[in-house]
């Protein structure tokens, strides 16, 4: 479902979104490719039998996910997750013919050690434990062999992982190429010898240079450098006739020589350095066997990445629905074709406010069944009007996503465009108003084909005559065509009488002047705003709310209050 950057602000969706979070960084990409896809590019008809039926399988999983979320009770599985490296530039790398470093290939093996960890744990779910939803599942024996083949896939690529982490040497984490090669190995062990002996007979070469030189402890040696006092001129001159020393810096405090290495010390060096060589080409030699080893399987390892991406982010869906089952009502959403229908829904930023707040004012839930055509609420200011528009747009926005939405039971369709008109849009740069940003927007909507379009107090911002006239046009354009869905919040009388449309009315006052909020379907009785008794409530002075009341009753009849 496409909507704009305003639309998402508006209803706090991403304050939503960003609680369903998965623990690994390909689970976080993937969730952010179904936002985009979801956000920008959807397209065709979201009523296509093949989307819902992808959109059905795609929740079954979600279910079929939950009794199997990694917690903290199997802290191995969240490490897992948690530590899985990302290999796609390495198998980027191997996909154009380079052979990696040996850090890449300690970093594959280590996702491939919390790969085998992760799909092992997905392999454990039993497709015939889950218990049939209330819902009406059309997929639901083919989606749960699908999942049988699909464990089955799994099961044979951990078997491919595990003789991946064979050729990788050992079944432990640790990465050496030593154990992949028994020349590499000698030649290391060789290595390491010709490195001993050359360390010894340094330091067996400069004990026998200084030996030779008199002095005492009137000079210091530091590793290969001689010290020796600026003032004792004879040593100077014997260092300097000395073979084995160097002079290479002199200060007004001390002369510096240097040892110069001796003809074997010179030969092990060149050997060090032709092993070394030897060596560097050996591991190379053994990358690129791993590499064309690996190649024709990088397709593969990167559908593995997929799926553990993909259950990833199930996971997240479904420790979403946990957390917010400990908070209130939640259910999982059902794709109708005809209506939307909310039971008991909540918009959470609001209900979570009020909870930090103590919990003194009370939150109501709404319920509303909307239908193609339009549907109109009406109440008093401060009703809640535009929190149940808000609510509504939330709930449908989670489930185009196969979210779990904080309602007793939401049902709608799958939606390819929510506007919604709502709020200022006047734009200074483009030189409009907030009436000709109100205009502007409506016309894309329309133009564009939004089956979904949410309507909070339209032309409210031009005068009240002309833009009566226009609501009534636009509402009665609404209610015939049957187009798409759509919600409107008015204050206008003739718009409210519409006799294609439904309407829905905030209840009136209680006694004590606090409001229920709670939606109700009108039938005839022309709708009260209450307009002057909230006024009152919020402390406008009392001769000014006494004046309003003989004004309405004098002047504002029914008759005048007519659309003429």
């Amino acid at each position: 479902m496409k909507m704009d950057q305003w639309t998402q602000e508006w209803i706090e969706f991403l304050w939503y979104w960003r609680r369903c979070q998965p623990l690994s960084h390909v689970g976080r990409m993937f969730q952010q490719t179904v936002y985009n896809a979801f956000s920008d590019h959807h397209t065709g008809s979201s009523h296509d039998d093949s989307k819902i039926e992808a959109w059905e399988y795609e929740l079954f999983l979600t279910q079929c996910s939950v009794p199997y979320l990694p917690d903290h009770h199997d802290q191995r599985m969240v490490d897992a997750l948690q530590g899985l490296r990302d290999i796609t530039h390495f198998l980027a790398l191997i996909n154009k013919g380079s052979s990696g470093s040996v850090e890449d290939w300690y970093n594959f093996k280590q996702w491939l050690w919390d790969a085998r960890t992760i799909l092992d744990y997905i392999t454990q779910i039993k497709p015939d434990s889950i218990a049939e939803t209330e819902r009406h599942l059309l997929i639901e024996a083919q989606a749960k062999q699908t999942l049988r083949n699909h464990l089955q896939d799994i099961r044979l690529a951990n078997e491919k992982i595990k003789g991946w982490l064979q050729a990788l040497g050992t079944e432990e984490r640790a990465f050496q190429l030593d154990t992949l090669s028994m020349q590499l190995r000698e030649e290391r062990e060789h290595l390491l010898h010709l490195q001993q002996t050359l360390l010894q007979r340094r330091e067996t070469f400069k004990e026998s240079v200084l030996q030779t030189l008199s002095g005492g402890r009137s000079w210091h040696v530091n590793g290969d450098y001689v010290y020796i006092p600026s003032d004792h001129k004879e040593w100077c001159k014997q260092c300097d006739q000395h073979p084995s020393l160097q002079r290479v810096r002199e200060t007004p405090f001390e002369t510096v020589f240097q040892l110069l290495e001796a003809d074997d010390i010179v030969n092990l060096q060149q050997q060090i350095a032709q092993i070394e060589a030897d060596i560097q080409a050996l591991e190379q030699a053994v990358l690129r066997r791993l590499a064309n080893r690996l190649r024709p399987m990088t397709s593969t390892v990167e559908t593995w990445i997929k799926w553990i991406a993909e259950w990833d982010w199930r996971w997240a869906k479904g420790r979403l629905y946990q957390q917010l089952s400990q908070e209130t009502e939640v259910c999982w959403p059902v794709i109708t074709q005809n209506k939307i229908s909310i039971e008991q829904g909540t918009f959470l930023p609001l209900f979570q406010r009020l909870q930090r707040e103590g919990g003194q004012t009370p939150y109501v839930p709404i319920s509303l069944t909307l239908h193609k055509g339009l549907t109109t609420l009406t109440g008093s200011n401060m009703g809640g009007k535009s929190m149940a528009l808000k609510t509504t747009a939330s709930l449908i926005t989670a489930a185009q996503y196969g979210l779990p939405v904080p309602a007793k039971q939401v049902q709608c369709p799958l939606f390819q465009r929510l506007t919604i008109i709502a709020g200022d849009h006047q734009t200074h740069e483009h030189g409009l108003s907030t009436f000709g940003a109100e205009i502007t927007r409506l016309t894309d909507a329309l133009s564009q084909g939004s089956d979904l379009l949410l309507l909070d107090e339209l032309m409210k911002g031009t005068n009240p005559r002309e833009g009566e006239a226009l609501a009534y046009a636009v509402a009665e354009y609404l209610a015939q065509n049957k187009t798409c869905f759509s919600l409107l919040i008015t204050h206008f009388s003739q718009v409210t009488a519409i006799e294609t449309a439904v309407h829905y009315q905030v209840k009136s006052p209680t006694d004590k002047g606090k409001f229920s909020y709670t939606l109700t379907l009108r039938e005839n009785d022309a709708p009260e705003d209450y307009a002057i008794r909230v006024a009152e409530r919020l402390g406008l002075h009392r001769d000014i709310v006494s004046k309003a009341e003989a004004y309405l009753t004098k002047y504002l009849t029914k008759d005048t209050r007519k659309l003429k």
